[in-house]
């Protein structure tokens, strides 16, 4: 299993981010990755490798505005962290850069098949389920609220059975502005 990324940026060099924060380039790393084992040829196009105690990371050259970025687990690494490593790099390294996530996908190396996708943004984060369920229950909540408090009169039992619905709103709200302060990534 391997991740690929495939992100866009306004300009710069964002391998001199992965420099920051994981280190100089190493040469050997490129030689010890299975991926590129594969591919001989590849090994030249890979401009940044580095390799932590979980995982590697290797990057094609940044000149245009594109960055095709690999990471490669070692051992029983979990790649959906390590991915959320490097992207909370990526975007926290230079703001001025800001890039932009156009695909990430685990690919299966046997089959060459997505396994899984990720997608980064607040579109992303709004979209999962959870979020919109939580947006919906409260909105929900508000406009029974309101026609029951206009239309009936109505009591404070009202008031108080609507209130669970209202917090879980806003806890949802702080939780994808969170989310999105953080760069998470969206898993489907």
């Amino acid at each position: 299993m391997r991740a690929q990324f495939v992100i866009t940026h306004g300009g710069g060099d964002l391998s001199g981010v992965l420099v920051t924060r994981f280190g100089a380039h190493e040469p050997n790393v490129v030689d010890e990755s299975l991926l590129l084992a594969q591919e001989p040829k590849a090994k030249a196009l890979i401009s940044y490798a580095h390799e932590t105690l979980s995982y590697r990371v290797m990057a094609g050259s940044s000149t245009a505005p594109v960055l095709e970025l690999f990471v490669e687990p070692k051992l029983a690494a979990d790649l959906r962290d390590a991915c959320q490593t490097v992207w909370g790099t990526l975007c926290n390294g230079r703001p001025n850069i800001k890039p932009r996530l156009e695909s990430l996908a685990i690919v299966d190396d046997a089959t060459l098949k997505s396994a899984v996708e990720a997608q980064a943004g607040l579109g992303a984060l709004v979209a999962r389920a959870d979020t919109i369920s939580a947006f919906a229950t409260m909105i929900a909540s508000v406009v029974w609220l309101a026609v029951g408090l206009t239309v009936f009169n109505a009591t404070s039992d009202l008031v108080l059975g609507a209130i669970p619905a209202l917090v879980a709103g806003v806890v949802a709200g702080a939780v994808l502005a969170l989310s999105w302060k953080r760069n998470k990534l969206v898993w489907s």
